[in-house]
């Protein structure tokens, strides 16, 4: 198989496991040990990254300048909210640049990915009991879905899985725990491209062109704001737990593997 043909699938993987409760992380992961990707595939997961962070900015640019201009405007209820994506994109950061040197032995782990694969199966799975929406976002609710979402720097623990039946758990209704899901992963993505983008820079491109990656990192764009739609009408029907379904199935078929 051609380099760009592995490039194509690897940006369709993370456009949509980036946005679906199902770990991009994960997928990537089987996807460059299935297609042997080589080490300098650091600056492909750069350009993925990258891809999908756009995709989530002009998706909800509207709330982003609503928050930035508020908090520019001493708007007091506005900066509470800012705030409260702070707070809850703090501890995945910390543990991201604690973790870091660790993630290739586990990235490389599949019988690691498919158990995680398996509790993020069961986590979505917990949202056919029904639940209330009708809580404000606090600083103690933030807080507690922020600590969750460090437990997705785990390859297989769904990230925006983890966040939404968290926040959906605690009473968040499910657009406002979609959307503060995708905005406290702003910074986690930003810094994350960041760090891996100084790794790239010491292992080189390798074979992979520019051209190669630009058009990687569009797809990635592309798809993944196609996800969020489809995400967000799926999440006040029956069907956004259905993932569960497929997460367990996925989990089980790599630990038999």
């Amino acid at each position: 198989m051609s380099p760009l043909v592995i490039i194509i699938l690897l940006a369709l993987i993370q456009g949509v496991t980036e946005m679906l409760p199902v770990s991009s992380s994960g997928h990537l992961a089987i996807g460059r040990q299935f297609w042997e990707l080589e080490a300098t595939a650091g600056w492909l997961e750069v350009f993925l990254h990258t891809g999908t962070l756009v995709s989530i900015i002009i998706y909800y640019r509207t709330r982003i300048l609503e928050l930035i201009t508020g908090v520019l405007k001493n708007d007091a209820a506005v900066r509470i909210q800012a705030i409260h994506v702070v707070i809850a994109s703090i501890p995945v950061c910390i543990i991201g640049l604690f973790a870091n040197q660790y993630l290739d032995e586990i990235l490389n782990n599949i019988v690691l990915i498919g158990g995680c694969l398996m509790v993020t199966g069961f986590m979505l799975l917990s949202l056919f009991k029904k639940t209330r929406d009708d809580q404000d976002m606090t600083m103690g609710r933030a807080l507690i879905i922020g600590l969750l979402q460090s437990i997705a720097i785990l390859p297989g623990i769904s990230r925006s899985g983890t966040t939404i039946v968290t926040a959906r758990h605690l009473g968040v209704s499910p657009k406002k725990a979609a959307e503060f899901s995708f905005l406290i992963s702003l910074v986690p993505l930003a810094g994350a491209s960041a760090v891996k983008t100084l790794e790239a820079i010491d292992m080189g491109m390798g074979s992979l062109s520019v051209s190669h990656i630009l058009i990687g990192a569009s797809i990635a764009a592309v798809t993944g704001f196609i996800s969020l739609v489809v995400l967000n009408r799926m999440l006040g029907s029956n069907t956004f737990r259905y993932f569960g379904f497929y997460c367990l199935l996925a989990g089980a078929a790599l630990l038999a593997l």
